[in-house]
């Protein structure tokens, strides 16, 4: 592809990355064996990242504007991919040759690690979801500390942040643990499971309602710590549900800030309805009077 100039490199930069993911899947047709393409494909990521390091250096950015869009959403595209195809080679370097069991927790354990450093990053991630824009002037211009971050890993001053690399992170995690619920769906005889439950043997439940309903008591039960003596996770709360109702529970975080700011209803609307619901059957109950046989 043609080097690009200052005016217009970063649809150079967008276009490149669309080049990438065409090369990705023709790797994928040329060689079945995962383990293989998987290494082949991360040869290819890191090349082009490297050329896309020394376009960031040669021609730089016109203006703050332009250095933030393309450190918050073009690189971490990048990035992610090279973070992606890393973890999920350990993932198959790693894979136990013995039972379906072994291999179940094996996939169990590296969903419970991309949900621990979610969780670790949490008020991170939250930016990322919720698409927040407050601080990118501290996130997402080189050489600058932002605060809150000094205890990230230092990231390549001449080319990303810490915030950058993070979304790269985030990005691939998110698609890593859906990789793993495939492999695991994908086993016969096992369902979608975390890591403390028992195969479920009974009927299936889905949850027909709205999901906000649903995040509300997520929410709930994570705020007042219901689960696993409050050392459950957000996430590991979320995926128990997925798996309970049979429900996609995508970008909660971003159904959480709906919920704050609703303008008509109040946050904890379906939670007080529940609530009213509970009350009305108790006083029913209690004025019901059993020698009558009828209410009071």
């Amino acid at each position: 592809m043609q080097t690009p100039t200052k005016s217009t490199w970063l649809k150079w930069s967008e276009t490149r990355y669309q080049l990438l993911q065409d090369n990705l899947t023709l790797l994928q047709q040329e060689d079945q064996n995962e383990l293989r393409n998987t290494q082949a494909k991360l040869a290819h990521i890191r090349s082009d990242l490297l050329e896309l390091r020394q376009e960031v250096i040669r021609l730089g950015f016109k203006n703050p504007t332009e250095e933030i869009w393309f450190l918050k959403t073009v690189l971490p595209k990048y990035s992610s991919q090279h973070y992606l195809y890393s973890e999920w080679l350990h993932v198959l370097s790693r894979k136990p040759k013995g039972s379906p069991r072994s291999i179940l927790q094996h996939y169990l354990c590296f969903i419970k690690q991309a949900d621990h450093f979610i969780d670790n990053h949490y008020a991170f991630y939250q930016y990322y979801q919720l698409q927040l824009s407050v601080s990118d002037e501290q996130y997402f211009i080189r050489n600058i500390t932002a605060e809150g971050t000094a205890h990230l890993p230092l990231a390549d001053p001449q080319f990303s942040t810490e915030v950058s690399d993070l979304f790269g992170r985030f990005i691939a995690l998110d698609i890593l643990r859906e990789w793993l619920l495939q492999k695991i769906r994908e086993m016969d005889g096992f369902p979608v499971l975390d890591s403390w439950q028992e195969p479920f043997t009974g009927r299936r439940l889905q949850w027909t309602s709205n999901r906000t309903n649903l995040v509300e008591i997520i929410y709930g039960l994570y705020y007042t710590g219901q689960l696993n003596h409050g050392q459950a996770t957000l996430n590991d709360i979320i995926r128990l549900m997925e798996d309970v109702f049979q429900i996609e529970l995508k970008q909660v975080h971003r159904d959480f800030g709906n919920i704050r700011d609703r303008k008509r209803l109040t946050p904890t609307y379906f939670l007080e309805q529940m609530q009213k619901c509970i009350r009305d059957v108790v006083e029913q109950d209690m004025a019901y009077d059993p020698a009558k046989k009828q209410y009071a």
